[in-house]
This record gives structure tokens, sequence and C-alpha cells, in this order.
């Protein structure tokens, strides 16, 4: 793509010159799929030129390829409402030109949304269209991002193992089948099941080397998938540095995209950069993060997975009955998508569950999950957010820092710069900067000199936390 683009921005410049409108529209089609991955606004301009100078000349291949490349866009910033009518006009492009090739790129997307929406069935049977009708017409490239996302769905629906040797052998035979351009994706599925099965330094292995390359090709949304599944990894190994600079350049990089899946796993995942730090209270306000993201964007299994992790923040705070309500809910949702558990995620749940069977008698316990029943997850999900909202901290003043706040505060206190406070906490030089200048905000302070005289003053050390 980083070889691609720059060249076709020429022949665009070229064809204006000549008055080639044909190779004009061509041009365009490759400038808009280079945009779409990192520049999602531009690529849409462009990709609209494509089309009406394609509708000039009655250029059947640059109308029906400018919106094929427009539905890439949206998968690149994972927009699926915007992208229903634009799969829909490349279905009904398909029909007009009879075109298996077009129909099998509109069904792969068609999947690709709806596994991450939770409409498994849904998604299985698009995907397989796509699969059979790319293997019709010779199309490896949108065949091997069906297999992966079919593969996917699989591990969602507990075949992990099927899922896991169906990847593998889609990369390893990549460059002879020209599936290649599905590998990023089929890395971070796999990549992800690893993490969940507890692989930790296998996922680390597989995507780890990739990044940079991903990075260096101007592809985002695909190097900073995979870079969530290594912070994931070194969160779970206790490499807290490691992942505070994965998470820090996910945000950056991504911010263009305004991605939900990425924006919704990136908070799901600095949720569990606190959790492992013992930090409730920024653990608590990621997850919710995520939530209002997976609410937003309809991102179902997402907001399965992080009201799980909520339910888990409730037991910390011996706030039974509000998680035995969160728990049945998911419980029922993923029974009824069905989306299984990782070991890692069947482990924690065992512990969930037990916990609040021993808090909760049987009684109490049989009216909560009678009286969820019907309660849909998004009723749960902004029941809960709701009454944290009730809790909320205040804005301003010593209570209003979080557990991480605080601690940065004895740190500034005791004297440490920022690179020994990083070394300190095992988070970036970058993130204890955010964090003090947080903290000067809401202290309103300007400098650690002052900070450090109002901590005295205040008797900070004496404050209930």
């Amino acid at each position: 793509m980083d070889l691609a683009y720059p060249q076709a921005l020429r022949a665009a410049e070229i064809a204006q010159e000549l008055g080639d409108v044909w190779t004009e529209a061509r041009a365009y089609d490759v400038i808009g799929f280079g945009q779409s991955a990192s520049q999602p606004e531009l690529a849409k301009e462009t990709l609209e030129k494509c089309v009406a100078l394609g509708k000039s000349i009655n250029d059947d291949w640059a109308m029906s390829h400018g919106k094929k490349m427009t539905t890439a866009m949206y998968m690149f910033s994972h927009d699926h409402k915007g992208a229903a009518q634009p799969i829909s006009d490349l279905v009904a492009c398909s029909k007009q030109f009879d075109s298996r090739y077009l129909l099998a790129w509109a069904k792969a997307l068609t999947g690709y949304f709806a596994r991450d929406c939770g409409e498994f069935e849904a998604a299985e049977k698009a995907l397989q269209l796509s699969i059979e009708s790319s293997n019709l017409v010779g199309d490896p490239a949108t065949g091997g991002f069906a297999m992966a996302w079919s593969a996917g769905l699989k591990a969602d629906m507990g075949q992990v193992d099927v899922a896991r040797k169906e990847l593998q052998n889609l990369m390893a035979s990549a460059s002879i089948t020209g599936t290649f351009l599905a590998v990023p994706e089929a890395m971070f599925i796999l990549g992800s099941i690893e993490v969940a099965e507890g692989n930790h330094e296998q996922a680390l292995q597989l995507v780890g080397p990739q990044i940079t390359g991903l990075r260096n090709a101007g592809i985002p949304s695909w190097s900073e998938q995979l870079g969530l599944v290594a912070a994931a990894a070194h969160i779970a190994l206790g490499n807290f540095a490691e992942a505070d600079v994965l998470l820090n350049e996910a945000e950056q990089r991504t911010a263009p995209l305004n991605n939900p899946l990425i924006n919704g796993l990136l908070h799901f995942t600095r949720g569990q950069h606190a959790l492992a730090r013992n930090d409730t209270g920024e653990a608590e306000m990621h997850l919710y993060k995520a939530v209002a993201v997976q609410l937003t964007g309809g991102l179902k299994p997402g907001l399965i997975r992080t009201a799980e992790s909520i339910a888990g923040i409730l037991v910390r705070k011996a706030k039974f009955s509000d998680a035995a309500r969160v728990l049945a809910v998911v419980d029922r949702e993923r029974a009824d998508m069905p989306l299984k558990r990782g070991k890692m995620e069947l482990s924690e749940h065992s512990a969930l569950t037990e916990k609040v069977e021993q808090a909760l008698d049987p009684d109490t316990l049989a009216d909560i999950r009678a009286s969820t029943a019907r309660t849909s997850l998004d009723e749960i999900v902004e029941s809960i957010s709701r009454m944290r909202g009730q809790r909320a901290r205040p804005l301003t003043g010593w209570t209003s820092l979080t557990p991480t706040e605080n601690r940065v505060v004895t740190l500034v206190t005791e004297g440490l710069s920022n690179p020994q406070i990083a070394a300190r906490m095992f988070i970036a030089r970058g993130t204890v900067k955010i964090h003090i200048s947080h903290i000067f905000d809401k202290l309103d302070v300007k400098s650690r000199t002052q900070l450090a005289t109002k901590a005295i003053t205040d008797g900070f050390g004496d404050l209930d936390p």
C-alpha cells in the first residue's frame, strides 16, 4: 500500500493533464483504498470521484470497484451502520453485473460486521457464501478475509482447536494461495485466541514481530489490533510498562479512525491493566468507557466481556447482588449467542460465581436470577452505569484523585523524577506525565513544588482515599 499510493497519486496527475478519465478513475480507486486505512474522510471523497468518473464514461468497473473500495473504508473504521447502505449498493451491483466477485466481498463484510455485533447465525451464512463465491471466481484475497473471520467465529462458538488450525493453515499458505492480505486479520484473531487460552508467550511471538511492519505500511487498524493483543499478553505476564507503551501507541495511531472495535478493546485492555495493578478506580473508569463505546457501536460480544469484567469489580467492592444480576444476564446472553469463554475467562468466571454464591443465600440468588430473566444486556449495563454515576468521584480536590494518581502524588512528594516514578509503577514515562497533568488540574497547582507544598499543608498522607 505504501508503494502503490504515491504511484497512484502521480498517475492521477498525469491522467488529469491528458484528459484520460479512464486512468484517472482507476488511480482514484487505488488512492481511495490507500486513504481508507488511515484517513477515512479523505477516502470517501476520493472514492466518490472514482465512482462519478466511472459513471461519466460508462465505465462499469470503475463504478463497481469504487463502491467496493468504499465498503473497505468502513471496514478499517469499523462503522457497520455507515457500511450498511454501501454494502447493499454493492450487492445490487453484483446482481446488475452478475458478479460473484462483488458478491463475495459484500458477503465477507456482512459476516465481519455481523460477527462483531453478535449476530453469529447471520455471520456464519454470509461468510460461507463469501468463501464459496471467492473460490468460484478465483479471488483469494476476499476468500482469505472470509476464512479468517469464519475461523474467528468458530473460536467464539467454542471450536478453538478447529479455528486455530484453519488460521495457521491460512497464514502458512498465504504466499502460495494469494491470501496474504488477510494475514493481519488472521494474526489478530489467532493472537486473541492464544491470549484467551493463556498462551501469552505464544501470542507475543506471533504478533510482536509484525507490528512495526504494519505501522510502516500505514495501516493503523491492523498494526494496533496486533498491538492490543500484545498488550493483553504483556499484562497477563506482569509486563506493565511494555503493555502501557503499546496501549499509548494504539490510542495515538488509531485516533483518526474513530474505530469503535479498537476503541472499545483499547479501554477494555486498559481496564485489565489497572485491575492487574489492583487499581480498581482506574479500571472502573476505563471499563465504563469501553461500555459506552460498545453500546453505541452495537458490539455485543465485546460488551458481554466488558460487563463480565465489571461484575468482577462489583465483587471486589462487595456489591454481590449487583454482580449477580450482571452475571445472570451475561450468562444468558453468552448461551443464546453462543459466545463461549476461553480458558482464562472460564477460570475468572468460576472464581466470580463462587464468591457470589458464598456471599448470597440460595433464595436471594434465585430471586435475582428470576428477576433478570427478561433483562437485556443493554438494560443491565445502563442500570449499573447509572448507579456508578450517582457515586461518581468529585471533579476536584484530593478526593477526586484515583488510586493511581494518589500513588503518583506520594512518589512526587518523595522527590522521584518522572522516569523514576515510571520504573517504580511499571508504566511508561508519558503516562506519568499525563497523570501529573491531571493531578495539577484537579488540585489547581502548576508545579511539582506547589504540589508537594499543598500535600504537606493539607496533610495528604492522613487523608482518607
